[in-house]
């Protein structure tokens, strides 16, 4: 049947409601917050000065490529792989899932390494080798090639070419925004960390918008090369820019 992919809600529902009990049980140490919410407004938003600043700048750059990769090229894998490739739409769906899992593996595997690697030359690497395989991929698509594809096991491997990208790039979000609350006093990182959320919303609604007018004007290849390759390589070169400036802002 048709709607029985809205049954996925349940499980959902179920997940949200076991993640709510461990919440209600959980102690957290809130002394930091009730102080700053004894604060009048104004005082609260005092420190929004911080965030204007070149560390604060170079973040918000980053991060505007950062969901440009996940959210805006995630929102149209999709599409992309029933247009361009020919999937089957449901086919289309499951390979494009494989991105967010990408990015939790990617996550995962990245708290092991930066352990004994500075982050900017695990990213540095992680990026260049992204920047190859994409570029190698999006180069060397067939249009229509997954048109006899009827399940996952025959699928073409190119089409996981770039779900393979949210390995390299999942680590990156969480450790960029990391290293901005800890360059900032304590009682900042409230106000921080909604200013963050605030953007990520933007960057990820005007950049799938700004994809799916690509796909439009200039076709779904050419676009996926300019919305992958471009905020690849600003990621690449601002590393160090955004290394030296929030050491500037923890000296």
């Amino acid at each position: 049947m048709p709607e029985e992919w809205n049954r996925v809600f349940w499980a959902f529902a179920a997940i949200s409601l076991i993640l709510l009990i461990i919440w209600l049980f959980t102690k957290f140490d809130e002394s930091q917050i009730e102080k700053q919410e004894k604060l009048s407004l104004i005082e609260q938003f005092k420190g929004i000065g911080f965030l204007i600043n070149r560390g604060f700048l170079i973040f918000a750059l980053l991060l505007a490529s950062y969901e440009t990769l996940e959210m805006g090229i995630g929102s149209w894998l999709p599409y992309f792989n029933s247009s361009i490739l020919d999937l089957p739409e449901a086919l289309s769906i499951q390979i494009a899932s494989f991105l967010a899992m990408g990015i939790a593996l990617g996550r995962f595997t990245g708290t092991f390494i930066l352990r004994y690697v500075q982050w900017y030359k695990m990213f540095a690497v992680s990026l260049i080798i992204a920047i190859i395989l994409t570029t190698l991929i999006l180069n060397n698509i067939q249009p229509g090639i997954g048109k006899d594809v009827d399940n996952i096991f025959n699928a073409p491997i190119i089409a996981f070419g770039i779900p393979l990208l949210g390995f390299f790039i999942g680590p990156i979000y969480p450790t960029l925004a990391s290293l901005l609350l800890t360059s900032a006093p304590k009682s900042q990182h409230a106000l921080i960390t909604s200013v963050i959320m605030i953007l990520c919303a933007i960057f990820d609604s005007s950049s799938a918008k700004i994809i799916g007018s690509l796909f439009e004007s200039i076709g779904g290849i050419k676009a996926f090369m300019f919305a992958t390759i471009v905020p690849l390589i600003i990621l690449l070169l601002f590393l160090l820019p955004y290394k030296k400036s929030t050491i500037k802002c923890n000296n």
